[in-house]
């Protein structure tokens, strides 16, 4: 994963952050990356500050800022942490100190592991939930105790006609779960949901079209798919790696239906720890949210998932 060199390890209060610090040093070190490990605490509840109200509320921060940086300090070391490794424990809501800090350092990349929150969503937090809505670099969000090398990698990819930079942010994915592949020595498994547009009304008979139209219409449609992902495999292979697709020997699974069934199945099937995909949304818009299908995706499966903004993606955090 040569492509990062400003990574953003986000430790989650509470949970054994040591799989994610291991794997983040793992990738850091080799390519002399910086690395910044970082720890959000949220504000004091009400009535804890009620209960300890004779203490100012600024020296319980500072005294738990303290507390949590030397842990944080014991723990990178443990992992091999070294000489391009940080460490910050700062205060305030997660989600909008994490952007910030990816806005005004120019973070890469965010690795972090999955937090159960208050309001989580299947095994997805709510801090995990508005990093992958909102964060503009790649978010990687790893599920507790990650094997530190995986043995089965998903990349899905889409194309669509009417979304601005689809095949960029395709090749983004294709692109990232090849390195990590090659670097873990894992299957790679590229998937590809595809299906006609407005199929069944095509088949109704208010379209007026004979089924065998359709069907026609049906093959030319999966024909082109499947050019266009055979393309897309082969570009990768002969621009970034050469040898890289004839090694792994990636399975493409072109399959018809929608991706909301069809990737959570895959990655059942063939016992898959890590789905690279992309987020949806219309590019240049600020702040439009993760699309329907991967949010449906999420909710489904409980492997780790490292997620990839489109092109042209903006924040709606601001940097301050």
């Amino acid at each position: 994963m040569h492509r990062f060199k400003n990574i953003l390890l986000v430790a989650q209060p509470g949970i054994d952050n040591a799989s994610a610090i291991k794997r983040a040093v793992s990738l850091s070190s080799p390519n002399r990356a910086t690395l910044t490990v970082m720890e959000v605490i949220e504000a004091i509840p009400e009535d804890l500050q009620v209960a300890i109200n004779a203490i100012p509320s600024n020296d319980i921060v500072d005294s738990i800022v303290t507390e949590q940086r030397s842990q944080l300090n014991a723990l990178v070391r443990e992992q091999g942490g070294g000489a391009h490794c940080s460490i910050r424990v700062v205060s305030g809501r997660p989600f909008l100190e994490i952007i910030r800090a990816v806005l005004q350092e120019q973070f890469d990349l965010v690795i972090k592991p999955a937090g159960a929150a208050h309001k989580s969503i299947g095994r997805i937090g709510s801090t995990d939930m508005h990093l992958l809505r909102k964060c503009p670099c790649p978010v990687w969000i790893m599920q507790p105790n990650d094997a530190s090398k995986y043995t089965s990698l998903l990349a899905a990819v889409d194309i669509d006609a009417d979304e601005h930079g689809t095949d960029v942010l395709s090749r983004q994915i294709l692109e990232m779960s090849t390195s990590l592949a090659l670097a873990d020595s894992s299957d790679l498994h590229i998937v590809h949901a595809w299906s006609l547009a407005h199929e069944s009304f095509l088949r109704s008979h208010r379209s007026g079209i004979d089924e065998s139209e359709v069907d026609a219409m049906m093959e030319e449609e999966k024909s082109l798919r499947a050019k266009w992902l055979a393309g897309l495999v082969d570009d990768i292979g002969g621009r970034k790696n050469s040898d890289a697709v004839d090694y792994l020997k990636p399975r493409l699974h072109m399959e018809k239906g929608h991706p909301q069934t069809i990737i959570p199945r895959l990655a059942e099937e063939h016992n898959v720890e890590l789905i690279v995909m992309g987020t949806l949304g219309r590019s240049g818009i600020s702040g439009f949210f993760m699309g329907n299908t991967s949010e449906e995706i999420l909710k489904q499966v409980s492997c780790s998932i490292l997620a990839i903004k489109p092109p042209g993606f903006v924040s709606p955090v601001n940097a301050r």
